[in-house]
């Protein structure tokens, strides 16, 4: 057995994986963390939690934001944790939403027409990282990258150009790596709460609320890149486009 116990995410619970794996480990006990809470995965757990993200984007948003803070409310039970206010998350998006839209036409020009597009950060951002660049692939069908910050610079930035542009997260030596990849020519985004930077050529900064909660930190890192990611895919003229890859075996019908 993997553990004690299993919990598994997803947002429609209907993926064929998360269900094996609780059939398979049937005598654990498992919650299912889902949207709507009446379907297969939370049917096979012992116990289940929705979070009623409604309707969401092809490439899913609200369900992956509604997933974090569903996670997030489940670690802080958990562990009895209470530092945090979880009623306080509606205002601080919708400031960073409010911050991010106002520098949205920029960043879209900015990464228009770009070949290839990286995602890096560090810590829980490295999973920011990974969602944003599913998102750009999903949602505007360019090729991306993954990478944690200090693996980047050990060789993966070498592809770099004025071809390619970059989504960076973090606080640290994240901000030293948007300012010399703007120089080359990149288009850079830096989602950071760092005070430090400004905006630049080839760089544009949005700035986040330095939050100690890690989850409730990804909640508002991720904003500015679902924002980018619909920018890009409505500049391919990919608003209303559906996969083109669909397939047949990775939900339970």
């Amino acid at each position: 057995d993997p553990g004690d116990a299993i919990i598994v995410f997803s947002v429609g619970g209907r993926s064929i994986e998360p269900i094996a794996a609780l059939t398979i480990h049937s005598t654990l006990p498992s919650l299912a963390i889902t949207s709507g809470g009446n379907d297969p995965l939370s049917r096979t757990a012992s116990a289940a939690l929705r979070f009623e993200s409604g309707p969401d984007s092809l490439p899913s948003s609200t369900g992956y934001t509604g997933s974090l803070l569903a996670g997030g409310l489940l670690i802080d039970a958990l562990c009895g944790d209470d530092s945090f206010n979880w009623n306080d998350i509606p205002l601080i998006a919708s400031e960073v939403l409010e911050t991010s839209a106002k520098k949205m036409a920029r960043i879209g020009e900015m990464f228009h027409d770009q070949r290839a597009i990286d995602c890096v950060g560090a810590i829980s951002a490295l999973g920011t990282a990974g969602e944003a660049c599913l998102l750009i692939r999903e949602a505007a069908r360019v090729p991306t990258g993954v990478a944690d910050t200090l693996h980047y610079l050990h060789g993966p930035m070498e592809s770099m150009d004025q071809a390619t542009g970059i989504l960076i997260f973090g606080d640290g030596r994240e901000v030293r790596l948007a300012q010399e990849l703007a120089e080359i020519g990149c288009a850079v985004l830096l989602v950071t709460a760092s005070e430090s930077p400004q905006d630049a050529k080839n760089l544009a900064v949005v700035k986040v609320p330095s939050l100690q909660n890690r989850v409730g930190r990804s909640i508002v890192d991720i904003l500015p890149a679902q924002l980018l990611a619909a920018e890009l895919s409505d500049a391919a003229g990919l608003t209303d486009a559906q996969f083109r890859y669909s397939q047949n075996d990775t939900k339970v019908t």
